[in-house]
């Protein structure tokens, strides 16, 4: 993908100007692109295997929730780097987590939004489930009804659960299943990657779409590298956290 070009020859990308004057410097960050992008997805790749990894677990169906809550977050602050290099955007967790939910997950590219317990809900109301998990300590609002089961029931139970609130409760019926949430979340990670791999090679070189999607895999790219996608204190020592050094 490397382009060697004389640096006095005039600008690929059409401006006029000699290429040292202009493009020279974005064109080695597109030169990395392809061993950035492998560096996010191994990345997304690792920490949705973990997840995977909380099935057949016992322990309690909230944490299981709480935990693929967390996971969205973390994808819809990536997403929102990728898109824009404004810092006060990334601040604001309504705003990135709808992004990332209209974009990847309530979408019918999402083949696993189908499914009959989540098919009434939409962004609004699942940042509505979201904040109320969180803001009330994993309790929820007690004015706010959060139907959550366990994932170890059988079948026939959760379709009987989930009749049952369709006939009695006037609200949108959803029911919060770690099985049927899970599926959505993961589905989502594959979709943000899919669409990013192979997009160079289909844009204009050097045209300004293909320089917004080249620098914005290089900010998640400096960002995953800074900091790790994620860290875990094994010890006491300040200097264990890069951030601290």
């Amino acid at each position: 993908m490397g382009i060697n070009k004389d640096v006095n020859q005039p600008c690929p990308c059409g401006s006029g100007l000699k290429f040292k004057k202009c493009c020279k410097d974005y064109t080695e960050i597109r030169n990395q692109h392809d061993t950035n992008l492998e560096f996010i997805t191994n990345n997304i790749i690792d920490l949705t295997t973990q997840i995977s990894s909380l099935d057949g677990i016992q322990i309690s169906p909230l944490i299981k929730i709480l935990t693929l809550i967390c996971y969205l977050d973390y994808l819809s602050n990536i997403y929102i780097r990728y898109v824009s290099d404004d810092k006060k955007t990334h601040t604001h967790v309504t705003y990135r987590l709808k992004e990332y939910l209209n974009k990847f997950v309530f979408t019918p590219n999402n083949k696993a939004s189908d499914h009959k317990f989540i098919q009434d809900c939409t962004t609004d109301i699942f940042i509505d489930i979201r904040h109320n998990l969180v803001h009330y300590m994993g309790v929820g609002d007690p004015n706010y009804n959060i139907p959550i089961i366990p994932d170890s029931l059988p079948e026939e139970q959760k379709n009987s659960i989930f009749d049952h609130l369709q006939s009695n409760i006037s609200d949108p019926t959803i029911l919060i299943d770690y099985k049927v949430i899970k599926p959505l979340v993961v589905q989502s990670a594959l979709l943000m990657i899919g669409i990013w791999k192979g997009k160079l090679d289909l844009l204009k070189p050097y045209s300004q779409v293909e320089k917004e999607h080249t620098y914005g895999i290089q900010r998640v790219f400096q960002q995953m590298k800074e900091y790790g996608s994620t860290f875990i204190y094994d010890n006491l020592t300040p200097q264990a956290h890069p951030a601290t050094k």
